[in-house]
């Protein structure tokens, strides 16, 4: 679904992904996970098309991005969903108008379709009793619900992440992790996510990355292995020591 061909990529003077090689296939959900500053973000960024390396190729469905014509790349990018590590909403448009946007300017639905589409994903985000609310009058959790309503409300094929768990205090956490699994076997959602949450890796994960100087250095095994059950203690340990 989307791979990375020997990706190079620096932020003024420095240099922060190396020869990066990725292929997210469809179905799985790859977590990424690496200390502060190891390029996390940026991986995420180059996968959806919001910069491009310095070296190297980005594909979707096995075309480079670089050949997509500006029609073909908004429509791309429709079938993609996509949470920032620090919710990204309107600030001066509703919680229910911040889930509609992508509705109201790509699809032609009536304003009666466009309101029983996003107060399904604000339902099951838990948010329809906020609806009416602006960005300012929101937690930080409600803020990343509204964000993930929004990102799923084009009903995605592929969804991508960032830190998915901040701002989320403990029962937050389990109730987004819920949603995800509850989304991803209903829509078989494809799912690329950075993460330094070991319960999200642990529940949410088919497979694990570990991202170091710049360079994909680990890949764990798929869940049907065991083998990720096994990695998360001592992942969790370097993530401490790193953090």
């Amino acid at each position: 679904m989307i791979q990375l061909e020997h990706v190079a990529f620096s932020r003024g003077p420095k240099q922060v992904l190396r020869d990066i090689n990725l292929s997210v296939q469809q179905g799985e959900t790859l977590i990424i996970t690496g200390r502060s500053g190891s390029g996390l973000t940026s991986v995420l960024e180059i996968c959806a098309g919001l910069v491009e390396p310095d070296h190297g190729r980005v594909l979707w469905h096995g075309k480079p991005i670089r050949d997509f014509s500006k029609t073909e790349l908004i429509q791309a990018r429709t079938r993609m969903g996509y949470l920032f590590q620090n919710p990204a909403l309107v600030s001066n448009l509703t919680v229910f108008d911040n889930v509609a946007l992508p509705l109201r300017y790509h699809l032609k639905l009536n304003a009666a379709q466009t309101s029983e589409r996003a107060r399904h994903y604000l339902s099951l985000t838990g948010l329809i009793e906020q609806m009416d609310r602006l960005p300012e009058q929101l937690s930080g959790g409600q803020k990343r619900m509204t964000e993930l309503a929004r990102a799923l409300v084009m009903k995605p094929t592929l969804l991508l992440m960032d830190e998915p768990g901040n701002a989320l205090h403990p029962i937050e956490l389990q109730r987004f992790i819920a949603i995800i699994e509850q989304v991803r076997q209903q829509y078989a959602l494809t799912i690329l996510a950075t993460s330094t949450i070991i319960p999200i890796m642990k529940h949410l994960a088919t497979r694990i990355a570990l991202l170091e100087t710049g360079i994909l250095t680990a890949f764990h095994q798929e869940r049907a292995t065991g083998q990720i059950e096994s990695q998360l203690s001592s992942l969790e340990s370097y993530l401490r020591q790193h953090l």
